[in-house]
């Protein structure tokens, strides 16, 4: 019998999202350290807009893998292998954030310092600003089960899709609207029907656009939809924070329309150029490698970025533009080989990275 051959995109989408997210938080470390109306802000904005796709990607793989009905294996299972993971992966690294941010504190007030323990403790249970996506993430898990039933139709997941975009996208970006934005999205908003879709859209999506073909003209559409989006994102953002004087980031959030477009067509191009892709071994075996470490590259990646940082502002201060390359360079480097060698460690590989 044949061996099924291992689909090398879902690798690569994994790939490009999991360094894409570090391209936005380099980005955010950085910006409010540049003035407004600078070129080098201008350029920080138009890199964000075009790495949007970073979360939504990594959730629609997700939900590519986790609704196929190969991977129904019960909800115990579903249990102790992907929300023990998450739970226990959490509680790993909010611990290492929580001691980083103490140490800093030490090594920055010396002997004075004295932690505020509600801060403490708020800060381990909520975690650092990018655990987030483990309790969106824990959350898409538990309710799998419900959306395998409704991804076995595929009238019932246009359907989904369509209500997700109407009443959470569209509706998000009503909310932009200058004047009568405010009115149109609390009128949406009165049915709820956002808060129970969110994040699930592009779970869903994921699995929808890697088992069903989309005509050429839907997807010339979405490829056109996303380049406008990208501009879109850039355009609104830069012009909206020079009239204000300061950042406004509201055009960059992940449940909008500009970058549901830009997500579904990289999905979509990826899947087109290289469902079929068959590199050489060595080129699969590195793909899979960062594949599988890039969860850890996410979960790590801040705390590179953090130390490097705060070295650089110790002992060698740099313009913000080198300062975004070596928050980049060294995170990405640096944060693979944390994840890389964690894998390796049986107990580790398989609860906290």
């Amino acid at each position: 019998m044949e061996e099924k051959k291992r689909l090398i995109y879902p690798d690569l989408l994994r790939i490009i999202s999991i360094f894409s997210v570090l391209v936005l938080h380099a980005v955010g470390e950085i910006w409010g350290d540049i003035p407004i109306q600078s070129k080098s802000w201008v350029a920080l904005v138009a890199i964000d807009g075009m790495f949007r796709f970073a979360v939504p990607v990594f959730i629609m793989v997700s939900g590519m893998f986790m609704l196929s009905p190969q991977k129904d294996r019960g909800i115990k299972e579903l249990y102790s292998k992907k929300v023990l993971r998450i739970i226990t992966a959490f509680i790993f690294w909010s611990l290492v954030y929580t001691f980083f941010h103490l140490a800093s504190g030490f090594v920055t007030e010396g002997v004075s310092f004295k932690p505020d323990f509600q801060l403490t403790v708020n800060r381990f249970l909520l975690g650092e600003y990018h655990l987030w996506f483990m309790y969106m993430i824990a959350g898409l898990y538990i309710v799998t089960p419900l959306l395998r039933k409704i991804v076995e139709k595929k009238s019932t997941m246009q359907y989904f899709i369509f209500i997700w975009f109407i009443f959470c996208i569209v509706a998000n970006f009503t909310g932009l609207i200058p004047i009568i934005g405010n009115k149109i999205y609390g009128f949406i908003d009165l049915f709820k029907i956002s808060i129970a879709v969110q994040y699930s859209g592009y779970y869903i999506l994921g699995y929808y656009l890697h088992n069903y073909t989309v005509k050429k003209p839907i997807k010339a559409a979405v490829y056109f939809l996303a380049i406008l989006g990208t501009l879109g994102i850039v355009g609104m953002t830069v012009f909206t924070s020079f009239r204000s004087g300061e950042t406004v980031s509201k055009y960059l959030g992940y449940l909008l329309p500009m970058t549901a477009f830009q997500s579904a067509a990289l999905f979509l191009f990826f899947r087109d150029k290289f469902e079929n892709f068959n590199p050489s071994k060595k080129v699969q075996k590195a793909i899979f490698t960062l594949s599988k470490i890039s969860f850890g590259i996410y979960l790590s990646h801040i705390l590179v970025m953090k130390a490097v940082e705060k070295f650089c502002h110790m002992f060698l201060p740099l313009p913000p533009y080198a300062l975004f390359g070596a928050l980049l360079i060294s995170a990405a480097v640096i944060s693979s080989l944390i994840s890389y060698l964690l894998n390796r460690i049986p107990g580790a590989s398989k609860y906290i990275v």
